[in-house]
This record gives C-alpha cells, structure tokens and sequence, in this order.
C-alpha cells in the first residue's frame, strides 16, 4: 500500500502538472491569442490612420486646385475687363478720329465752297457790279441751305 500510495501521489503529481501544464499552454494560447488581436486591431488603426492621412491630403490638394482655380478665374476676369476697356478706350479713339477726319473734310469742303463763291461773285461783279456787289459769302450759304432742304 506504500507503493500505492507513492503511485497515487505520483499520478496525482503527474495530474497536477499535466494539469498545470495544460493552464500553461492555454495561458500561453490565450496570451497569443490577445497579442494577435492587439496586433490586429493595431494595424486596423494603421490602416484607418493612412486612409484618414489620404483623405486629408486629397482634400488639402482639393482645396488648393480650387483656390488656384479661383486665382486664375480672377486673372481671366481682370484680363477679360482689361480687354474690354482697351476695346472701348480703341473704339473711343477710333470715333474721335473720324470726327477729326468729318471735320476736316468739313473744313476743306467750306474752303473750296468759299473759293467757289469768291470766284463766283467775281464773275457776276464783272457783269453786274450793282446787283452783286453787296452778296456776302454768308448770305449765298444760307441761299444755298434753303435750296438744298
């Protein structure tokens, strides 16, 4: 009984440290079992930080084609007013210039009208110096004025 004795206590011995071994191991599994989850719960945390880090960088280069779009929409309309105003500043030229050029012609056709006239009265002076001695030069225009309206 002895021997069974020291059987018993070595099968309970070997129980408790097959036993404790069997803890061991499913600690040991349950702690790889944590690791592995906190790892991949830790690389989910990577991978959201990149997207978020992405995100935020395409909506920073968003933003700036956008204020850059908006600078260059800003420089068409100040190019489009300068344009406009170059146009306009040209028509105006333009216009003043023809007026000159009307004046002008104005002016030089008065010239030659009055030289008509002078050569005119000179004329009927010589045939007729007391009908046609006091005709001014305005009072013919105004003759002519009425003729032609």
């Amino acid at each position: 009984t002895a021997d069974s004795a020291e059987v018993r206590e070595f099968l309970t011995g070997a129980a408790a440290e097959e036993e404790r071994k069997r803890k061991l191991e499913l600690e040991e599994k349950a702690k790889k079992e944590e690791e592995e989850r906190l790892a991949k719960l830790e690389a989910e945390k990577r991978a959201e930080l990149a997207e978020n880090e992405a995100a935020a960088e395409r909506r920073r280069r968003m933003e700036e084609s956008a204020a850059a779009e908006s600078k260059l929409q800003a420089e068409l309309e100040k190019a489009r007013e300068k344009e406009r105003q170059e146009a306009e500043s040209k028509a105006k030229a333009l216009k003043e210039l023809e007026a000159q050029v009307e004046a002008q012609k104005a002016q030089s056709a008065m010239a030659l009208l009055r030289g008509k006239f002078n050569t005119l009265m000179t004329l009927l002076k010589r045939q007729d110096p007391k009908r046609f001695g006091r005709v001014t030069y305005n009072e013919f225009q105004q003759c002519l004025t009425d003729a032609t309206t």
